[in-house]
């Protein structure tokens, strides 16, 4: 007898002698890195671990979203699922072992990747929680962590706008603004920052890399829909922006928390499903057109897309396709299409969170 299952990591390369080890530590392994395959042995005991040809990675997805949608699986694992860079087939013989070495291999591998390993019909998450039949599917976060993580991502967007004084004649009053705003981040959102946002908030002005400093300043975008979940304030346009100063002012920012998100509620899930599907199709079309130049009929595709069918009502068209103002998307200029592409991502990076695709934010990802 011969058994099977797959592994779903969100990580493109297949994993190193190192990287095998510490889930095998009593088997003799044999790693083939450039055919991309490894075998694992015990005394009688084998597990043939291979990669899937990258080209066959998007159709496979396909099918196995399809067997998740027939066992009533919901649009957080749809999405995890998307997240996946890489598939490993495992070939077991002669079956899974009473000592549980296979499952500490493969639920290793998957905890280690936060990927996701299927096995006799089931799809597990990290820590061995089945998320497709049994009684862990992946949930959404609760209206106190959405309006705790919406000030996390504004902090980290006024902590990355201090930057721009580093260097200037303000930076001492600047460094002291920073040291306030983490103060009151460490009292105020400890249950929720993530250890690398609070590095960053606690790095003096200067210290950060400044791709650290581009990402914080983007997060308040994300903010923006969470926010709008939260039924505080509408949601701009998707490609308008916002100032971060005033946004954070509003949501209680080292400041009063306004009446309406006193005793935070979120939207029905229903408008939450809605938007996101939205903001997907949106991402969807900007990312799109810099791979495809060239003018899509939007309209048409929103009736009929893979992911279903959402609603464009407000969205602006030009000659059927999405439009910034007046002008198609397939006419922008480079600089204006890479800026409308970031809020379309930060945007749809946020409504992922919010249907639980990951509980961690910095580990969701905008498959599109």
């Amino acid at each position: 007898m011969t058994a099977h299952c797959a592994l779903y990591v969100p990580v493109d390369f297949f994993p190193s002698r190192a990287q095998l080890e510490p889930h095998c530590p009593d088997a003799y392994l044999e790693v083939k890195g450039f055919e991309e395959e490894a075998v694992i042995k015990w005394k009688g005991l084998e597990v043939k671990l291979s990669r899937m040809p990258p080209s066959s990675v998007a159709s496979h997805l396909q099918g196995f979203i399809g067997y998740v949608k027939e066992h009533q699986g919901n649009a957080a694992l749809e999405t995890r699922i998307l997240h996946t860079r890489a598939v490993y087939g495992c070939v077991i013989e002669p079956d899974f072992d009473e000592a549980g070495r296979v499952m500490r291999l493969v639920g290793g591998l998957t905890d280690a990747a936060d990927g996701l390993a299927f096995i006799d019909g089931e799809v597990f998450g990290p820590g061995g929680r089945g998320l497709l039949l049994g009684e862990e599917k992946l949930v959404p976060p609760s209206a106190k962590r959405v309006l705790l993580r919406a000030q996390v991502l504004l902090a980290l967007s006024l902590r990355g706008l201090l930057e721009e004084d580093a260097k200037g004649p303000h930076h001492e009053r600047a460094e002291g603004l920073r040291q306030t705003l983490f103060d009151w981040a460490e009292e105020t959102l400890s249950e929720e920052l993530e250890p690398e946002e609070h590095q960053f908030l606690a790095a003096s002005l200067g210290e950060p890399e400044e791709h650290l400093v581009l990402d914080a300043v983007w997060r308040a975008e994300g903010a923006q829909v969470l926010l709008w979940a939260l039924g505080a304030r509408p949601l701009p346009a998707f490609d308008r922006q916002e100032n971060p100063y005033d946004v954070a002012q509003e949501s209680g920012v080292m400041n009063e928390l306004p009446a309406s998100l006193l005793h935070p509620k979120l939207v029905p899930v229903q408008d939450l499903e809605a938007k996101r599907n939205t903001l997907l199709g949106i991402h969807w079309r900007l990312r799109e057109v810099t791979r495809e130049p060239g003018v899509v009929d939007f309209a048409k595709f929103a009736q009929s897309a893979w992911f279903g069918a959402f609603s464009i009502e407000g969205v602006p068209l030009v000659g059927g396709d999405l439009a910034v103002g007046e002008v198609a998307v397939s006419k922008l200029e480079p600089a204006k299409l890479s800026l409308v592409n970031s809020i379309a991502h930060e945007r749809h990076l946020a409504a992922n969170w919010l249907i639980g695709v990951n509980v961690n934010y910095s580990a969701v990802n905008t498959p599109t």
